[in-house]
């Protein structure tokens, strides 16, 4: 089987990141400031910044080496290894395009990769697109990833985080 990955969500914690790079930039009063307590998607506007705003801050903070660096979620690696045991290809599709080169992404997610001791790829794909390549499965937190996968076919299992929990997947 193809089994597919989602990184930022699922075995990698990209809110970490982000705040491990506003500290490193003196930011770090920003981090979960704003008015709302339970997380959704685009925190960032909780510090009254804009999607552009929070790109370019990404965009920096890859080519800085802190955003996609670290911050491996817990029990990431065995859960991809035993799917790597199982004898099922590993298809990594995730949306990072971030920092001043394209392979600049490219490089952090690959070095992070290796140093976690993941279970080697098959497969890595940057692309928004979860459907971009035909998988068996799926893993994902995103629900409009979630959706299109099933809309595609694919079977998803949708990883509860604080900004999906009260999404209703028992429907699919």
């Amino acid at each position: 089987m193809r089994v597919g990955f989602d990184l930022d969500g699922v075995l990698f914690n990209f809110g970490q990141s982000v705040k491990e790079y506003l500290e490193a930039t003196g930011q770090d009063h920003l981090w979960k400031s704003g008015p709302n307590p339970k997380p959704y998607w685009d925190w960032y506007k909780d510090w009254k910044w804009t999607t552009p705003q929070f790109l370019q801050f990404c965009h920096d903070g890859v080519d800085a080496g802190y955003i996609f660096r670290g911050n491996v979620r817990d029990n990431a690696v065995e859960a991809v290894q035993a799917v790597k045991d199982a004898g099922h290809e590993i298809i990594v599709i995730t949306d990072r395009n971030f920092g001043t080169h394209p392979s600049n992404s490219w490089n952090a997610t690959r070095e992070w990769w290796i140093e976690y001791e993941f279970p080697m790829y098959d497969e890595l794909i940057f692309s928004a697109d979860k459907t971009s390549r035909k998988t068996d499965i799926f893993v994902e937190d995103k629900v409009s990833n979630f959706e299109a996968l099933h809309a595609a076919g694919t079977p998803c299992y949708l990883i509860t985080r604080p900004w999906n929990d009260e999404y209703d997947a028992g429907r699919y």
